[in-house]
């Protein structure tokens, strides 16, 4: 599975290599291309309707010269104990959910193969479905990829801000 390279002839006389570079030389194995990944990440607090949703968008990207084979991902993210989040869409559907530890969703899982240029992307929607006072919050997280020999990641915080209106 080796792509082939051209081997330029060495001659060494005493303690001096000599080092010949010509064209048709000999075809050896060369080194195989290696995948490089980036992780780079947008968030967002939305606010429809006086609901406020956490969105984030996850580009995974392959900026190496090989394939990636069984690319895993995983974003955790750490929730205020004040907040409490509804129905969670992540996309794609493969990806897992994990909030069974108060405070944090991790979302999770393979993302598959990645080819050289090649990009996967991740959204995901928390809908903040109740806020038990009002407050200044900070959403923080941390998006990671890793396959083979190749791993990045990319945090990103997100502010929300809550105030409670009375009627008199």
């Amino acid at each position: 599975d080796y792509s082939e390279a051209v081997q330029p002839i060495s001659v060494k006389a005493a303690t001096v290599v000599y080092k010949f570079e010509c064209t048709d030389c000999f075809i050896v194995p060369g080194c195989a291309s290696e995948g490089k990944l980036l992780v780079s990440k947008e968030c967002a607090t939305v606010i429809n309707n006086n609901q406020a949703s956490l969105k984030y968008k996850v580009h995974v990207d392959n900026v190496g010269e090989g394939t990636l084979s069984l690319v895993e991902f995983e974003d955790i993210i750490t929730i205020p104990s004040q907040l409490s989040t509804g129905n969670i869409i992540v996309s794609p559907s493969s990806l897992n959910v994990d909030t069974s530890v108060t405070g944090r969703v991790k979302i999770f899982g393979s993302i598959g193969t990645i080819e050289p240029g090649g990009r996967v992307v991740i959204t995901y929607n928390i809908p903040i479905t109740a806020i038990s006072s009002p407050g200044g919050y900070s959403i923080s997280n941390i998006a990671r990829a890793a396959a083979e020999s190749t791993e990045s990641s990319d945090l990103c915080e997100t502010p929300l801000n809550v105030i409670k209106l009375k009627a008199d």
